[in-house]
């Protein structure tokens, strides 16, 4: 990513890089992202911001046909198969 400040806020990071504020935070606390401050503003460094962006993982591209049980999914979760009420809700 081009450089065209020395540092970001909190929320221009969080514009920029397209994350939430509070995964910007979790981040920090992980030790993941370093951070200065200037009075009450936190800063995110322009070459630290492009650091972490080459830390995070490279995605992997699912393959067509390759059975997988993903434990999000609702059709495969355990409570797929119970019964449920016109409104959507469980009844007791």
């Amino acid at each position: 990513m081009e450089n065209w400040r020395n540092a970001y806020t909190i929320k221009e990071f969080s514009r920029i890089y397209g994350v939430s504020r509070s995964f910007i935070y979790k981040e920090v606390a992980r030790g993941n992202l370093e951070f200065r401050k200037a009075g009450r503003r936190t800063l995110i460094l322009s070459h630290v911001a492009d650091q972490w962006l080459q830390s995070l993982p490279i995605g992997a591209v699912r393959q067509k046909g390759v059975d997988r049980k993903d434990e999000s999914d609702p059709c495969t979760s355990p409570v797929a198969g119970r019964a449920r009420s016109s409104s959507g809700y469980r009844s007791r």
